[in-house]
């Protein structure tokens, strides 16, 4: 897998997109605030209309719903 640098949609710092995309998801790692998660294109294409808090909201939602299914990475929908 090859990877691409790229905004966070969650807290805009530098991140890296997981290339190529496997499905309606991009995998983000974002070293410095987020971690690794994947979003929707759905959810891609809506987030960034959101405040900064409920995006942070969002991330933290898909982290404990990862968490409860034992998934190793969380994924931000449009559904959360």
């Amino acid at each position: 897998m090859s990877w691409a640098n790229y905004n966070c949609p969650v807290c805009n710092e530098v991140a890296k997109e997981a290339l190529p995309r496997l499905g309606d998801f991009v995998e983000i790692v974002c070293e410095t605030n987020c971690g690794r998660y994947r979003i929707t294109g759905t959810a891609m294409g809506t987030i960034r209309y959101q405040e900064p808090k409920v995006r942070r909201a969002l991330l933290e939602s898909a982290k404990a719903v990862a968490s409860a299914d034992d998934r190793e990475v969380p994924i931000i929908t449009s559904y959360l």
